[in-house]
């Protein structure tokens, strides 16, 4: 295995942070990769905002580490140019939400390999568009239209050392040649393996759904987890004109 490799495998989600900042030239060199990333017709359709701020941190996405990088889906700039020339920069709503946030997702996890080859931690959090978006806009300055918070990486080192890297899940997930449901079997069978505590799949608030009365792991994620909560992400879409 390379050390392209070995670094991909390390990867892990770290939500508390030391208190050690990183060097600039170290932050510099993480954001500069995370641009190299693939991205639709050379656009960039994205914005990446770099924070050192954090009670900011705390604000937008409720983690602190040493840096953070907040991705948004932006077609400001594109469209600024177009304006220039007077051009019409037609946008076609859905088809250009969902061509950004793959932009920005892009590197967004380009940014987080780069920082774990350097030995900084990282955490990829969408506590951004779950929060107010009036309250970001405000903190960030960003722009009120075309220009959507996605996602941030929080970036750091790791309060606590964590001796294992989580498993993940390959039936139902990878298909050769063609798409293949799940048995009811194999349904069974990873309905099992989330249950056993020993196995380091899913969440990490295992016990939880033990205490609450669940009989298993998928019935506390299906109902507490995700719940049932009002769906506040097209409404935000609109309020920036993404959506018609």
């Amino acid at each position: 295995m390379n050390d392209t490799l070995k670094t991909i495998q390390q990867l892990r989600s770290i939500r508390s942070f030391i208190d050690k900042p990183l060097k600039d030239e170290e932050l510099d060199t993480i954001v500069n990769a995370s641009i190299r990333a693939a991205n639709s017709s050379a656009r960039q359709c994205y914005s990446i905002v770099v924070l050192k701020d954090q009670q900011k941190m705390q604000a937008i996405f409720g983690y602190q580490g040493a840096a953070a990088l907040v991705y948004c889906v932006d077609y400001n700039r594109i469209q600024d140019i177009a304006t220039h020339l007077g051009e019409v920069n037609l946008m076609s709503a859905p088809i250009d939400f969902i061509t950004g946030s793959t932009d920005a997702v892009l590197a967004a996890q380009t940014a987080v390999i780069a920082a774990k080859s350097m030995g900084i931690d990282s955490l990829i959090t969408n506590g951004v568009h779950r929060k107010d978006l009036n309250t970001i806009q405000e903190l960030l300055q960003l722009p009120k239209q075309y220009c959507y918070p996605l996602i941030a990486v929080v970036l750091g080192y790791s309060e606590v050392e964590v001796d294992h890297v989580k498993e993940r899940i390959v039936k139902g997930v990878i298909h050769q040649e063609i798409y293949h449901r799940l048995t009811a079997e194999e349904i069974e069978e990873e309905i099992e393996t989330f249950d056993q505590n020993d196995k380091k799949y899913g969440l990490t608030t295992y016990t939880q759904w033990k205490t609450m009365g669940f009989k298993h792991y998928y019935q506390w994620f299906f109902q507490k987890w995700i719940g049932k909560q009002e769906d506040k992400f097209s409404p935000a879409l609109r309020t920036v004109k993404f959506l018609d």
